[in-house]
């Protein structure tokens, strides 16, 4: 039996209050600078989320993978959610048919840099559209977040979900 998705959770703490710090081991917290400018308007990460939905070519948002070389980086994100889980935590739920190496992290990152005004929601479609030449490393406006923060909540079957 196939998987036909799957959903991440990326778990962030966006507020400017301490982290507990047993929370680190599975919540990346994000610069206090980025913090600050966020003021913790979660509908500004909603806004830079809603440009991922659909299907696009997410080459800038994963890691070169050269055992790939035939293969498509398009990928179908189906629904990206932000929850807020209080005390200055959040959660960005992302469901999609499948991931790419690094492609979460980055999306995440992605999603964040953009609405702490590092640059405009608007240019998200653009970096969506426009992948980069690897022959260099290319240099895009957001991070790739950590590990941390990321687990495979969820796999989607067609016959229903185990």
């Amino acid at each position: 039996m196939s998987a036909e998705g799957k959903t991440y959770a990326y778990r962030l703490h966006v507020g400017p209050g301490p982290l507990d710090p047993l929370a680190r081991l599975h919540r990346h917290r994000i610069k206090p600078a980025w913090s600050q400018a966020l003021k913790g308007d979660l509908g500004r990460l909603r806004e830079a989320a809603a440009h991922f939905v659909g299907r696009h070519d997410f080459s800038n948002f994963a890691r070169e993978d050269t055992s790939r070389l035939n293969r498509t980086n398009c990928r179908t994100i189906h629904a990206i959610d932000i929850i807020d889980e209080g005390e200055g935590c959040c959660r960005v739920d992302v469901r999609l048919d499948g991931a790419l190496w690094k492609m979460v992290r980055n999306v995440v990152g992605c999603i964040v840099a953009s609405a702490c005004g590092k640059f405009a929601p608007d240019l998200i479609p653009e970096m969506l559209s426009s992948p980069v030449e690897r022959h260099g490393k290319a240099k895009l406006p957001f991070p790739c977040f950590p590990a941390e923060g990321l687990c495979l909540e969820k796999v989607h079957y067609p016959d229903g979900d185990f």
